[in-house]
């Protein structure tokens, strides 16, 4: 239930989560092993309690393709 309600904000949970995550890490100077397990077991965290992480990744990208593709109907 609490997921339901909060999935509207997927994508600010997801990349806050992640940022803090780094942040954390860069400031205890981890190994570049640690980040990868650690953002990996992040994500796994994610998706189990119900968060999708790839659908964010996935809507970022997209954006970044539309305004690059308003940016050339612009252009030419």
């Amino acid at each position: 239930m609490l997921i339901a309600f909060l999935q509207p904000y997927n994508n600010f949970i997801v990349l806050f989560s992640i940022i803090i995550l780094n942040i954390f890490l860069i400031a205890r100077r981890s190994y570049w092993q640690t980040f990868l397990i650690a953002n990996g077991l992040l994500l796994a965290i994610l998706i189990i309690i119900g968060f999708n992480p790839v659908e964010t990744f996935g809507t970022i990208i997209e954006t970044m393709i539309d305004f690059i593709g308003d940016i050339l109907n612009e252009i030419l």
